[in-house]
């Protein structure tokens, strides 16, 4: 059993490894079938020989030329359909070979890079850490932070109620706005100091009032029409002052992450991380198209059989016409010995022809399910690595031994997707220092509520709110990659 520790970059390494194996086996495979592909077309050429000599041998009244006519018009056929069979098979082997070789390339690239980058990880680790430190002895961070950890959980509330507000305006407005009398006396203002009208109308419009209870129902219909638009305002306004005090901390951050010299961290994490997702695009590219040309080859190698039943086709016709089985049965018939001799170089060949297209069949079928290793681990090498498990942060269960799922795939008793499941279920990341303190605030608020447990929460929430301020705005990010392993 082989030892391969529990951490991401080696399960990676394992992945590749075996798929390389895999490879090159069907390279082998491959190699073998060409020389069995070789040496069946040289077996034919040999029997049409032997039985050209035969022919010779019994038909005199078949001239030699008319009788090497026929023959070499079937074997110059034979040769032009294994050429171009060879041909096929030499274009789509150099295309793979460039393939594969720029796969090398990128997949060293990729190593260099991501070694790089988890020295970025490291460092980024370091300095947000002792940014934090820094922010937390600074007086007019904390006071910000302590008015705005406030202000976005009330503005979170208020926009809330404004959307519950336009909600019940949608529902309720309409039967207010469709009677014709509560319109008319809104219009009219009546009940309000602006209401001014002669002695009888206000006499009519007190009689409409009271028929509509319009005294009764105008505190609601103004409170829909006006109070979600005041309340909309006063919480654009909280947010413009919530968003200037965010300004103001991200003001004090960008002073103190300059000192600490954070941001070309940053940056240059950033521009490997956008790299590293590149190369990681570039080699699913790349393992897509050698897919696709390895498909090709396999269905060449598969129309092997179509290629030798062209041939073998013009061989019958061939040997229908120079009547071999008579000929044969003339040899068994005469005492001369040469007939008898050319006879069993015939059975031999035609034994040899048939053992040898055995053996193709055969390695035609390794062959195939090789390449089927290979999709399936070239498939979970990839989901692995877009999934950044070669991040230092990546790690596995201590008991997991990759290497019983991957043997249980070689032995084709799992799928891809099973042992790509198999191995996902039992990874983790360790948490980035801010995870950390997610975890410790969730600790602390699990237990008994005190004086000092409020202090500690408090200092937490100041320390996770540098970040998640940060986020929203758009100006920095913690991770430098897609799938956050960096």
């Amino acid at each position: 059993m082989v030892d391969v520790a529990p951490t991401g970059p080696a399960i990676l390494q394992h992945l590749q490894h075996v798929l390389d194996g895999q490879r090159h086996n069907s390279s082998e495979f491959a190699r073998q079938l060409q020389e069995l592909d070789e040496r069946v077309s040289e077996l034919v050429q040999r029997k049409g020989e032997t039985i050209v000599q035969l022919a010779q041998h019994y038909l005199p009244d078949m001239s030699s030329e008319h009788v090497h006519q026929v023959f070499g018009d079937v074997r110059r056929e034979l040769d032009s359909i294994l050429k171009r069979k060879h041909k096929r098979e030499r274009d789509l082997a150099r295309k793979i070979d460039r393939i594969v070789s720029r796969q090398q390339d990128a997949s060293r690239q990729l190593e260099s890079v991501t070694r790089e980058l988890n020295e970025k990880v490291v460092q980024r680790e370091r300095l947000e850490n002792e940014l934090t430190q820094h922010l937390q002895t600074n007086d007019t961070f904390l006071q910000l932070s302590e008015r705005t950890i406030d202000a976005e959980r009330r503005l979170a509330e208020h926009e809330s109620r404004v959307i519950e507000l336009n909600g019940e305006a949608d529902r309720k407005l309409p039967s207010y706005q469709q009677s014709i009398l509560f319109q008319y006396l809104w219009n009219r203002h009546y009940g309000t100091p602006e209401y001014n009208c002669g002695r009888l109308i206000r006499r009519l419009d007190d009689w409409v009032a009271r028929l509509i209870d319009y005294r009764k129902y105008r505190p609601s219909y103004l409170f829909l029409c006006t109070t979600a638009e005041r309340v909309a305002e006063e919480v654009k306004r909280r947010r413009a002052e919530f968003e200037r005090d965010v300004s103001e901390m991200e003001g004090i951050e960008n002073g103190l992450s300059a000192e600490l010299g954070l941001d070309p961290i940053l940056q240059t994490g950033t521009q490997l991380g956008e790299q590293r997702d590149a190369m990681v695009e570039e080699l699913t590219s790349l393992e897509s198209e050698l897919e696709a040309l390895e498909d090709e080859l396999i269905e060449l190698e598969s129309d092997e059989g179509r290629f030798f039943d062209d041939a073998i086709d013009r061989l019958r016709k061939f040997l229908s016409e120079t009547e071999t089985s008579v000929l044969e049965q003339r040899a068994e018939q005469t005492p001369e010995k040469l007939d008898d001799e050319i006879v069993a170089e015939i059975g031999y060949l035609n034994e040899e022809l048939d053992d040898s297209r055995e053996s193709i069949r055969e390695m035609r079928e390794k062959r195939t399910d090789a390449e089927k290793l290979i999709k399936g681990l070239g498939y979970v090498l990839r989901e692995c690595q877009n999934s950044d498990f070669d991040s230092d942060r990546c790690y596995f269960d201590p008991d997991f031994d990759v290497t019983i799922p991957i043997d249980r795939f070689l032995k084709k008793e799992i799928g891809r997707q099973t042992l790509l499941l198999e191995i996902r279920k039992r990874q983790h990341f360790h948490p980035t220092w801010v995870d950390k303190l997610f975890q410790r605030t969730a600790s602390i608020l699990n237990n008994e509520t005190s004086r000092a447990v409020i202090r500690a929460v408090a200092e937490l929430a100041t320390q996770v709110l540098i970040h998640t301020l940060s986020n929203k705005q758009g100006r920095r990010n913690r991770t430098f990659t897609r799938k956050k392993g960096f």
